[in-house]
C-alpha cells in the first residue's frame, strides 16, 4: 500500500477514537458542573439548618426565622418549612 493510499478502516477507528475522547471529556465536564451544583445546595441547605437552629435558641419566632432567612437565601417559604420539618 502507497502512502498516498486512503485506508477507510484506519480513518474510521480514528474518528472514532476523537469522538470518544471529546465525548468521554463532555461527560467529565458535565459531571463536574452537576457535582458541583450539588455541593453548593448541600451546603446552602446546612446553613440554613444551622441558622434556624441558631434562631431558635435566640427564641426568634418562626415568621422572624423565615423573614432573616428569605433576606439571605434564594429560597422559598416552602423549601423552608420543608427544611425546618426535616431538621427537627
Amino acid at each position: 500500500m502507497s502512502i498516498y493510499e486512503y485506508d477507510e478502516e484506519e480513518t474510521m477507528r480514528q474518528l472514532r477514537e476523537e469522538s470518544y475522547e471529546e465525548g468521554e471529556a463532555a461527560g467529565i465536564a458535565k459531571g463536574e458542573t452537576a457535582g458541583i451544583a450539588k455541593g453548593k445546595a448541600a451546603e446552602q441547605k446546612h446553613s440554613i439548618r444551622l441558622l434556624i437552629e441558631t434562631c431558635q435558641r435566640l427564641g426568634e419566632s418562626p415568621e422572624d426565622t423565615i423573614s432573616w432567612i428569605q433576606k439571605q437565601y434564594p429560597v422559598t417559604i416552602e423549601e423552608i418549612k420543608q427544611i425546618m420539618k426535616d431538621s427537627f
